[in-house]
């Protein structure tokens, strides 16, 4: 029982991981249209915060590769 509770938060930790790197990795590219042209939102506002975003994203990618190395390796 103490196995399949640890593989349930195993799974929710990674699915969460995952989404988190979605999020982040999108939120760079908010865009609204202006005059008949695309402006991304935090590119043009505040572009060291989009760079942080973007970093946070990388971040849970390679977050979540490793934990689905880690599930591929103990056999999840």
């Amino acid at each position: 029982m103490l196995a399949l509770d640890r593989t349930r938060r195993f799974v929710r930790y990674r699915n969460q991981l995952i989404g988190f790197a979605v999020a982040y990795s999108l939120l760079p590219f908010l865009f609204f249209f202006e005059d008949g042209r695309v402006t991304f939102l935090m590119w043009r506002d505040k572009p060291e915060m989009a760079v942080l975003f973007a970093l946070g994203g990388l971040g849970c990618w390679i977050g979540a590769y490793v934990m689905s190395l880690r599930s591929r390796h103990s056999g999840l």
